[in-house]
């Protein structure tokens, strides 16, 4: 059984501090730019700051990036490092934000 993905405290709380407008247009983001060349090309610092470089993109912190991916079933390949990149989400998997 595969151990669960935990984002350190501060990251946790940065997320969850976020305004609801603010995550829905993370998520959208997400939802509508990441790819397989992103995924295999970006590292989650990278793909942070390209959102921020988005024309309706903000700045955020490394960790609200992780929790996004994070609730978009994006998984790190190493969850253990400071800077992540991500594995693909199966073919079944959508990217729909979770209520």
């Amino acid at each position: 059984m595969q151990q669960p993905v935990l984002l350190r405290p501060d990251e946790a709380c940065e997320y969850a501090l976020m305004n609801e407008r603010a995550r829905a247009l993370l998520l959208e983001w997400i939802a509508s730019r990441v790819d397989g060349e992103m995924l295999w090309s970006e590292t989650s610092l990278g793909m942070a700051a390209s959102f921020e470089e988005w024309e309706a993109g903000f700045s955020i912190s490394h960790g609200q990036f992780k929790a996004a991916m994070l609730e978009m079933g994006f998984l790190p390949s190493d969850a253990k490092a400071d800077i992540w990149l991500f594995n693909r989400v199966t073919t079944e998997d959508t990217l729909v934000p979770t209520p």
